[in-house]
């Protein structure tokens, strides 16, 4: 217990995999401080999923209850070609009737652990770090503000753009995959009168999905093939870049992009995944997309991410004394498994945004005409894997 009151933990980040780690580790007694770049916590447009050992997770920190009272729940999906005719429709009650599930939005899962950590956690937003230097002792840190500070360990929960790895890792450990496309995600008002459902339209290069998030508001995901390295920062710029891309597209994606935002930059960014040698280095560790960036295509990103940083920071809480040790010991349980799911999702890839016409027809008609329980049975497995 001594080791705990003496120790200090630094996470950077203050998104799921960062707060789950913060909730665990504050409990048991050590200090934690938790910095985030922004002057807001973050959030996103984004669905996720928390199932199987993901669900247990939001379970064990106290956060399933009331993600379950602001769940607009989803009934049904749906999958359109360009013309809007249906090729696929799937029941979540027939699809996720033995698994246990929530589909909460990622700023609501985002709140509800924050609401959580700041009692257990020094969470300092609008606060990043420049600077890390370790020994065997500890690791000195160099905050954005000019502080400095001496930590046990350090946790990069600080997502793909990760300043964590890029202060702690060799270039030569890291791999990022770039998937060659863009991805876009806003809320407005329910102008396609959705009803607990979820609809994607689907065309080469580039597809539109939207959801029910209440009664009156949906939320829009565009995907799309684009050269651009980088998204305009402002809110026109984006806009402008993203009507581009969907000209004449499907009737629903044009009437969803009427009500793109114009006056503030909304989420766009390249999709890529980020993977490691190792998730690790001496007394600095990773978690979540800061370490394995999933992407939206794997369905998994947030589960992965806030099972990842709670087996991480148990392990912590068992050797604090060695941080190494229980870096080793997340990672041998957690990363074949994540490196399994990437190669999966890199794969499936040509599928979701085809680049040719040949891939297109084949989804198309595969979805059209194989049995339903095809794909029930992979959306089973898929959110039964984390």
């Amino acid at each position: 217990m001594s080791d705990r009151k003496n120790a200090k933990i630094l996470i950077v980040g203050a998104g799921i995999a960062g707060l789950t780690a913060a909730i665990i580790l504050g409990k048991s007694g050590i200090a934690v401080t938790v910095v985030e770049r922004d002057a807001e916590m973050r959030g996103g447009g984004f669905l996720v999923s928390l199932s199987d050992a993901a669900y247990q997770v939001a379970q064990e920190l106290g956060i399933l209850t009331p993600l379950q009272q602001m769940v607009h729940r989803i009934e049904r999906s749906s999958y359109h070609d360009r013309t809007g005719t249906r090729l696929l429709a799937l029941e979540y009650d027939r699809l996720f009737g033995q698994v246990a599930v929530i589909q909460p939005m990622r700023n609501d899962v985002a709140q509800c652990l924050s609401d959580i950590a700041t009692a257990h956690a020094d969470i300092q937003l609008n606060a990043s770090i420049v600077a890390l230097s370790q020994d065997g002792e500890g690791v000195d840190v160099t905050f954005s503000d000019g502080r400095q500070d001496r930590f046990t360990a350090v946790i990069g929960a600080d997502g793909v753009h990760s300043i964590t790895r890029k202060l702690a890792f060799a270039p030569s450990d890291i791999r990022n995959h770039d998937l060659g496309l863009f991805c876009a995600a806003y809320r407005c008002d329910n102008r396609l009168n959705l009803n607990r459902e979820f609809r994607t339209y689907m065309e080469r290069h580039r597809y539109m999905a939207t959801f029910s998030t209440a009664p009156d508001q949906i939320g829009c995901v565009f995907v799309w093939a684009e050269r651009a390295q980088a998204p305009p920062a402002d809110g026109p710029g984006r806009a402008s870049l993203l009507k581009n891309a969907f000209q004449d597209s499907s009737p629903q994606s044009q009437a969803a992009l009427e009500h793109c935002p114009q006056d503030r930059a909304f989420y766009m960014d390249r999709l890529s995944q980020i993977e490691l040698t190792n998730w690790y280095q001496g007394r600095v560790s990773l978690v979540g997309d800061a370490a394995h960036c999933l992407t939206l295509f794997s369905g998994r990103g947030a589960a992965a991410a806030m099972v990842g940083a709670a087996h991480l920071a148990k392990e912590l809480v068992i050797h604090i004394h060695d941080p190494m040790q229980a870096f080793a010991s997340y990672q041998g349980a957690q990363k074949s498994k994540i490196d399994a799911m990437q190669k999966a999702t890199r794969d499936a890839v040509k599928w979701y945004v085809p680049q040719r016409g040949t891939i297109e027809f084949a989804r198309n008609n595969a979805m059209r005409w194989l049995p339903r329980l095809v794909f029930e049975n992979y959306f089973q497995a898929k959110y039964t894997t984390v």
